[in-house]
């Protein structure tokens, strides 16, 4: 029993509404955003192996041994550097986002023999879609992807369709847009440690001339 115990993979989830921070069996520290999972082997053997659905931050241990972090359409092959790996297959873009802090990283297709890219500290790429493509390095900063592990939100630019999931993931509520073009209306914020969903929703609101009322599960931005 002590042998199937052993050879189970370990998964590490955080649920909506919450953050998890732990470290791995070769003293590599993983911090997990809301609603997001990590697998991994009890006992790394030759390669260090992880599979990440949703958002983590890794600072990775000095090992020979390469770290690598796979996720549904990705790979990203670190050794000793601390980078941000966003994957979320539901989401609409539905591709891989890892920000390099420091060290090193390669990153590309998790397909075998796919071309891969080293990337440089403070750089953004994008493994995009299903079809994996590469991304040119993106206009996304260190500030702005890491924002999540200070408790706070930043985004620049995007579609309303985009933030709302993650106002959802991190105050465990539910957004509705009506109409639901509205989504696609592209918004910029940066609040520092918001206390509540409502509290964006009031700076949603406010940006994008709208207004919002509270449902029995959250709110719902309507014109």
């Amino acid at each position: 029993m002590l042998a199937y115990w052993w050879q189970q993979p370990v998964v590490r989830a955080a649920s909506q509404g919450e953050q998890l921070s732990f470290t791995l069996p070769d003293g590599s520290k993983v911090q997990l955003n809301s609603g997001s999972a990590l697998r991994y082997d009890r006992s790394f053997g030759d390669a260090r192996v992880l599979f990440l659905k949703g958002e983590a931050f890794f600072e990775v241990d000095s090992d020979e041994r390469p770290f690598l972090v796979r996720t549904h359409n990705a790979k990203v092959r670190a050794l000793g550097t601390a980078f941000n790996v966003q994957a979320r297959p539901d989401a609409p873009s539905a591709g891989t986002q890892v920000t390099l802090v420091e060290g090193t990283v390669e990153v590309g297709s998790r397909e075998a023999g796919a071309k891969t890219v080293q990337m440089r500290p403070g750089e953004t790429r994008r493994v995009q879609g299903r079809e994996a493509r590469l991304s040119e390095p993106l206009a996304v900063t260190v500030k702005e992807a890491t924002a999540w592990r200070r408790g706070d939100l930043i985004v620049k630019n995007r579609p309303l369709a985009s933030l709302l999931p993650e106002v959802e993931r991190r105050f465990a509520v539910e957004l509705a847009v009506r109409p639901d073009s509205l989504r696609q209306q592209r918004i910029s914020l940066a609040l520092r440690q918001p206390s509540s969903a409502e509290a964006v929703v009031r700076d949603v609101a406010l940006v994008l001339g709208l207004q919002y009322r509270e449902t029995a599960g959250g709110f719902t931005l309507h014109e």
